[in-house]
């Protein structure tokens, strides 16, 4: 691929792209569009307190056969942030109102756990908009788990200290092989976390963690029965967890339903194992 380091810059640095802000409802919000916007749109939706970055290694690869769109979700990342907790329905808002900017009618959607939740409750809700989704380390079936709570203190606490150890215990908790982390995903999340307004903003984006506005914000059963758009769902196999336990629950109740199981992953498969990810859902999104 690129030699032993790999980074943002790396993925991007053959592919035609863009980065820009527009107005989101009212929220200013960072995106990166790559590919002919001619094509289909494909748009990727971030886990908590994560950025665009997120799918830095997936962006080019998709972006050959779809305009792809990435977008720091409100709270997050470069985008602006509100003074109020974020819950599903927020996130679901800005999804519409970021569509509705980019004169997006209908695309697919990539969601990455957070992200995942909210790409479900708006296919759910707005099934017009949604060609086809992707779900990775999906959620909001299940109770509120200890995991949550993890998730929520190594955020919180990389928020109120950022360092370069504190960013990299989150990305222990996203990849199987901490030895595969790249050091640009450090950087940058550092840099994001540094800045004061992600300091004040981190509160609202953890609410969603607290298991009452967890368990509140779940997804009834009934209602994933409903998701008619045709739905990857991508399980990392080899990490026991409540997002393994979603995706095979999600398996026997989304009616359009297949499972693409990834070995030697953790909650980040489409950054662990780029290639076997890319070709997976290329083939998925490109079936007729």
């Amino acid at each position: 691929m690129h030699g032993a380091y790999r980074s943002v810059w790396t993925e991007l640095l053959a592919t035609p792209f863009r980065q820009g802000w527009l107005d989101a409802g009212g929220i200013k919000t960072r995106f990166v569009q790559a590919g002919s916007e001619s094509n289909p749109p494909l748009v990727m939706l971030h886990g908590t307190a994560g950025s665009l970055e997120n799918f830095a290694a997936n962006i080019a690869p998709h972006a050959e056969h779809f305009n792809c769109i990435a977008f720091d979700m409100i709270g997050s990342g470069m985008t602006a942030k509100p003074d109020h907790d974020y819950e599903t329905e927020h996130y679901v808002k800005h999804v519409l109102d970021f569509y509705k900017a980019m004169n997006i009618r209908k695309a697919s959607i990539i969601g990455l756990s957070l992200g995942a939740r909210v790409a479900s409750r708006f296919a759910i809700d707005h099934p017009e908009h949604v060609e086809k989704l992707v779900l990775l380390s999906a959620t909001a079936y299940f109770p509120a788990r200890p995991v949550q709570s993890d998730i929520k203190n190594t955020r919180a606490a990389a928020a109120a200290n950022p360092t370069w150890d504190s960013i990299r215990e989150i990305f222990k908790g996203l990849f199987h092989d901490e030895r595969k982390i790249w050091d640009d995903l450090v950087a940058t999340r550092l840099s994001l976390y540094s800045r004061p307004d992600m300091k004040r903003a981190m509160s609202h984006i953890l609410a969603l963690l607290d298991p009452e506005v967890y368990n509140r914000n779940r997804i009834p059963e009934a209602d994933w029965r409903t998701l008619r758009a045709p739905t990857l769902v991508v399980a990392a196999v080899d990490h026991r967890d409540v997002f393994l336990d979603t995706a095979m629950a999600l398996a026997k109740l989304i009616p359009n339903v297949s499972v693409f199981e990834m070995n030697n992953c953790s909650h980040w498969p489409q950054m662990e194992d780029p290639d076997t990810f890319n070709k997976r859902s290329l083939a998925f999104l490109l079936a007729d």
